[in-house]
């Protein structure tokens, strides 16, 4: 399935956060923040997933967390057949007024630049209604159930 959303760096997240970044040395302090992001987007009623973009096989980078605004139904298999399953060459699309509102409520009206993406998620055999749960702001209405 498509995942649209905001792309947050760990540097990005402990400014949002408020605390000191993360030590490029020291793996715990990439877990640090990103723990510490991942709560602050569930208690803001949002969602959030662990993402390489654009290239999600390159294992040297930490990669950035998706706050997610909208989940969207997409082949696998045409995943698959993108050059080295390039995310950037997934459908994208402008941001809307939708997804400001939900980058403003996740965040809690931090006024932060972020690029607005989509991104392939492996599904495998998880339902949508498992993945967002009750009381989530992000945007489902174009997923089959």
């Amino acid at each position: 399935m498509l995942v649209r959303g905001y792309l947050v760096s760990y540097e990005e997240m402990a400014r949002i956060l408020g605390i000191a970044p993360h030590n490029p040395d020291n793996e715990d302090d990439y877990s640090r923040v990103g723990f510490k992001f991942v709560q602050f987007v569930e208690n803001h009623k949002g969602l959030e997933e662990s993402v390489r973009y654009p290239d999600y096989l390159d294992i040297r980078s930490h990669g950035y967390i998706l706050v997610a605004t909208e989940y969207a139904e997409y082949s696998g298999y045409r995943f698959v057949d993108l050059d080295k399953y390039d995310q950037s060459k997934l459908p994208q699309r402008e941001e809307n007024a939708h997804d400001r509102e939900i980058k403003a409520a996740v965040l809690d009206g931090r006024q932060v630049e972020l690029p607005f993406v989509t991104c392939y998620k492996s599904d495998g055999s998880v339902t949508p209604r498992e993945i967002v749960p009750k009381g989530c702001i992000v945007d489902v209405t174009a997923l089959v159930y």
